[in-house]
């Protein structure tokens, strides 16, 4: 139980760090593109 415990958790993590990445990447693109044009 332990195990599948542990695996969730990094599953969760990596999910959070993917979509912060996403509005990461959206937050620095579309400002600064809105900016330039």
């Amino acid at each position: 139980s332990f195990d599948l415990g542990y695996h969730l958790l990094v599953k969760a993590i990596q999910e959070l760090r993917r979509k912060k990445s996403c509005l990461i990447t959206v937050g620095i693109g579309g400002p600064s593109g809105s900016g330039k044009t």
